[in-house]
């Protein structure tokens, strides 16, 4: 009997000593397998996040652009000029009635966009999808690395974006002198978007403003009558 007992204790004992080294070893392997993906993600996670908001900016860009040619307004109701009887210019005026209304439409055009984009549907203006499964960009993992021949290996991040809020924007009207008694006039739309940036491995939250020109014109004066009567002295 005490033969059997020996052996069972001695079996037992090698069953507890194959367990604990398994044991071990996953233990172990957790603790690889976590520091692995915590260096990885501390390394990857910058790079990822820069190009990620860059592709994202890239995409709204073409969105909002691709939008606003598709628009039709006339800009020249929009801005207003005023002369006096001798045709000098008194005053520079816009249509603010005009300009609320094309802001409305403008933003409200580009918000459903987006929304169509983030989901991948159909864009409701353009009558095309822009970007299939809301996907932007595909990103091989192996361009992380910096190396040009992995730069198109390895498996692809999907990256994409989500609006957090309705589009909002304004007009910027700016004047400034151009040569003689002329003036440049811009008008333009500023366009401000909160979105968010998803990833594999993150999400983060970013703020892209887009300034496009609506109206460029150059506003004429009245030449000076020294700029007239002027020539050049020969020598």
């Amino acid at each position: 009997m005490a033969w059997k007992r020996k052996k069972h204790y001695y079996s037992c004992r090698k069953k507890w000593i194959r367990r604990r080294k398994w044991i071990i070893c996953f233990i172990i392997l957790g603790m690889i397998l976590f520091s692995f993906i915590r260096m990885f993600n501390h390394w990857i996670e910058p790079q990822l996040q820069v190009i990620a908001k860059q592709q994202s900016s890239i995409a709204m860009n073409n969105i909002v652009r691709q939008i606003l040619q598709t628009m039709e307004y006339d800009t020249s109701s929009l801005l207003n000029i005023e002369r006096d009887e001798d045709g000098y210019i008194t005053n520079v005026d816009v249509d603010t009635i005009q300009l609320n209304q094309l802001l409305y439409e403008m933003l409200h055009t580009v918000d459903r966009s987006l929304e169509a984009a983030e989901e991948g549907e159909v864009d409701p203006t353009l009558d095309q999808t822009l970007y299939e499964n809301g996907v932007i960009y595909q990103l091989p993992i192996g361009y992380l690395t910096h190396l040009p021949f992995l730069s198109n290996f390895g498996p692809k991040l999907n990256i994409r974006f989500r609006m957090l809020n309705d589009v909002s924007g304004h007009f910027q009207l700016q004047c400034s002198p151009y040569g003689v008694n002329n003036t440049l006039v811009e008008l333009y739309l500023v366009v401000e978007l909160q979105a968010e940036v998803l990833t594999v491995l993150s999400i983060s939250e970013y703020t892209h403003t887009l300034k496009l020109p609506i109206i460029v014109e150059i506003i004429h004066g009245q030449t000076p009558q020294m700029y007239q009567n002027w020539t050049s002295p020969v020598l």
